[in-house]
């Protein structure tokens, strides 16, 4: 059974994770370098799907990036910090 600092710890390398596929997703259309010149090929879901790329990360930075999931005003807490 694991204890609190370890599912603490192990909540917070779960959400660095996902932080860090959900920015790898990003990647490809972001670095797309002939968006313009092959703009009028692209499919014209392309900036959407860029949009909602970008919409995604900034939801999940402000849903997870909080100090209380992350637990460390919970650590400081425990530890007495």
């Amino acid at each position: 059974m694991k204890t609190g600092i370890q599912k603490l710890t192990l909540l917070s390398e779960m959400l660095l994770n996902a932080a860090c596929l959900i920015s790898r997703t990003n990647t490809a259309p972001s670095s797309y370098q002939n968006e313009i010149t092959c703009a009028g090929q692209l499919p014209p879901q392309f900036p959407t799907l860029k949009q909602e790329i970008a919409n995604s990360i900034a939801k999940f930075n402000e849903a997870y990036n909080i100090a209380e999931l992350k637990g460390s005003k919970l650590k400081d807490l425990l530890y007495g910090y």
